[in-house]
């Protein structure tokens, strides 16, 4: 497939990802978290077997003392999913994004503690920016959630760790796809007796839209267009791997602005300037992050997922 076939087919699958999932768990209120991210693991556990039997990925059979040595990151991304799927629920698209952004600025606080070295001043000023306008962002949200915003917090935080995990704790014989499978395999064991537990089957019951054609096709596309959103953001990150932020960058643009359209978004003058800023020093951040920030070669971390995929 032609590359800029695989940007563009990434922008569309990330921005439809977020907006099915937005559709399902605010629009039809579908907020048993449980229930959903263990339907889009198991289904895109299912993808990934078909794949691989397919001969189209490679996922090797691990031992149990190597699962076991990844366990830290599985745990991460099951808090990260469950975390984001109540966060989204009750939070707009755009403050959605914008918090998410804060992510990135974490890593790069991170990477600067463990190396040591602190980046110029203008790359320290635009992480500055981001972080302040994405809490300004917050605060200002005319459609403000307390419950949300704080599983918003849960979700960067678990994000930040996985990610952090990705970088320098991974197990050397893990690749991307076995990374993402037995996440996926692990979080399917988590979600099945969690939704017992939590009460999410229980409360479901009384879900008024269990007819509604639109909910399960909703949950299938969602399942359908996560894995395959994972799967083609492993593939460009193996072949173009410097165009990886650009295209999520490009696809945050388009999916808040598009999201007014979508959804009940409601903006006041604050809530706006503070969503320009945030997006616009993002930007900025992203252009003039120096290359020494960067690990060394002997520090050089394995290939991740970005945040908004996990």
């Amino acid at each position: 497939m032609a590359t800029w076939l695989n940007w563009g087919l990434f922008c569309a699958l990330f921005v439809s990802t977020f907006t099915t999932n937005k559709y399902v768990l605010s629009v039809l209120r579908f907020t048993f978290p449980t229930i959903f991210q263990g339907w889009q693991t198991a289904f895109g556990l299912g993808v990934m077997l078909l794949c691989s039997a397919m001969k189209l990925i490679n996922i090797e059979r691990k031992s149990r003392q190597e699962v076991l040595g990844w366990a830290h990151g599985i745990g991460f991304f099951v808090v990260s999913i469950f975390s984001g799927s109540k966060a989204l629920s009750a939070v707009p698209i755009p403050s959605f994004v914008a918090c998410q952004n804060m992510v990135e600025i974490t890593l790069y606080v991170i990477r600067g503690v463990r190396t040591r070295k602190t980046g110029n001043t203008a790359v320290v000023m635009s992480a500055m920016m981001v972080l302040g306008s994405g809490l300004a962002a917050a605060y200002s949200d005319p459609q403000y959630s307390r419950m949300g915003y704080r599983w918003m917090a849960v979700h960067i935080l678990s994000i930040s760790l996985l990610l952090h995990a990705q970088n320098w704790r991974r197990p050397e014989s893990f690749s991307d796809n076995d990374c993402l499978f037995y996440q996926y395999l692990c979080s399917v064991l988590v979600f099945i007796p969690g939704s017992v537990l939590l009460g999410d089957i229980s409360d479901a019951y009384y879900f008024t839209h269990w007819y509604k054609m639109g909910f399960y096709f909703g949950c299938i596309l969602s399942g359908l267009l996560g894995v395959l959103l994972n799967l083609v953001t492993i593939r460009i990150k193996a072949t173009d791997p410097e165009m990886l932020p650009v295209l999520i960058a490009i696809s945050k643009i388009i999916l808040v602005s598009s999201s007014q359209w979508l959804f009940d978004v409601q903006y006041t003058s604050d809530f706006a300037f503070s969503l320009l800023v945030n997006m616009t020093t993002y930007l900025v951040f992203l252009w003039l992050q120096p290359m020494e920030d960067r690990p060394t070669v002997d520090e050089e971390p394995s290939s991740k997922l970005p945040q908004e995929v996990a």
